[in-house]
Protein backbone atom coordinates (compact mmCIF):
# COMPACT_ATOMS: atom_id res chain seq x y z
CA UNK A 1 0.00 0.00 0.00
CA UNK A 2 0.84 3.27 -0.28
CA UNK A 3 -0.70 6.89 -0.76
CA UNK A 4 -1.88 5.99 -3.86
CA UNK A 5 -3.50 2.40 -3.38
CA UNK A 6 -5.23 0.69 -1.13
CA UNK A 7 -5.96 -2.86 -0.75
CA UNK A 8 -9.76 -3.10 0.69
CA UNK A 9 -10.33 -7.18 1.96
CA UNK A 10 -14.08 -7.76 2.54
CA UNK A 11 -14.94 -11.22 4.31
CA UNK A 12 -15.82 -13.87 1.33
CA UNK A 13 -14.65 -11.93 -1.61
CA UNK A 14 -11.40 -11.65 -3.22
CA UNK A 15 -9.08 -8.76 -2.60
CA UNK A 16 -9.90 -5.31 -3.86
CA UNK A 17 -7.11 -2.53 -5.00
CA UNK A 18 -8.11 0.99 -5.32
CA UNK A 19 -5.60 3.60 -7.08
CA UNK A 20 -5.97 7.02 -6.59
CA UNK A 21 -4.03 9.60 -8.48
CA UNK A 22 -1.51 11.28 -6.62
CA UNK A 23 -2.24 14.72 -5.13
CA UNK A 24 -0.77 17.33 -2.21
CA UNK A 25 -3.56 16.44 0.22
CA UNK A 26 -1.96 18.40 2.83
CA UNK A 27 -1.35 21.54 1.40
CA UNK A 28 -4.71 21.25 -0.47
CA UNK A 29 -6.49 20.88 3.57
CA UNK A 30 -4.31 23.55 4.52
CA UNK A 31 -5.08 26.36 2.11
CA UNK A 32 -8.78 25.13 2.69
CA UNK A 33 -8.28 25.65 6.32
CA UNK A 34 -6.78 29.26 5.90
CA UNK A 35 -9.50 29.82 3.85
CA UNK A 36 -12.13 29.30 6.25
CA UNK A 37 -10.20 30.82 8.93
CA UNK A 38 -9.95 33.81 6.67
CA UNK A 39 -13.67 33.99 6.21
CA UNK A 40 -13.24 33.07 2.70
CA UNK A 41 -14.68 30.11 2.25
CA UNK A 42 -15.86 26.83 4.17
CA UNK A 43 -13.27 23.83 5.06
CA UNK A 44 -14.96 21.02 2.91
CA UNK A 45 -15.37 18.38 5.74
CA UNK A 46 -17.87 19.00 8.26
CA UNK A 47 -17.14 18.96 12.19
CA UNK A 48 -19.30 15.65 12.44
CA UNK A 49 -17.04 14.38 9.47
CA UNK A 50 -13.87 15.16 11.29
CA UNK A 51 -14.83 13.52 14.31
CA UNK A 52 -15.87 10.21 12.57
CA UNK A 53 -12.45 10.39 10.68
CA UNK A 54 -11.19 10.85 14.53
CA UNK A 55 -13.06 7.74 15.63
CA UNK A 56 -12.44 5.16 12.89
CA UNK A 57 -8.46 6.01 13.85
CA UNK A 58 -8.85 5.82 17.48
CA UNK A 59 -10.37 1.87 16.68
CA UNK A 60 -7.73 1.52 14.51
CA UNK A 61 -4.91 1.65 17.37
CA UNK A 62 -7.31 -0.02 19.70
CA UNK A 63 -7.58 -2.93 17.06
CA UNK A 64 -3.49 -2.92 16.89
CA UNK A 65 -3.20 -3.07 21.03
CA UNK A 66 -6.03 -5.97 20.70
CA UNK A 67 -3.96 -8.11 18.03
CA UNK A 68 -6.33 -7.11 15.28
CA UNK A 69 -9.97 -7.59 17.05
CA UNK A 70 -12.01 -6.28 15.07
CA UNK A 71 -13.50 -2.57 17.05
CA UNK A 72 -16.83 -0.83 17.31
CA UNK A 73 -16.85 2.44 15.78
Amino acid sequence: MSETRAIVRRAGQEPEIIDRPADFHLGRNLDYFAKAALGQGTFPISPAGILQTAAALEAVFKSVDANGAWMTV
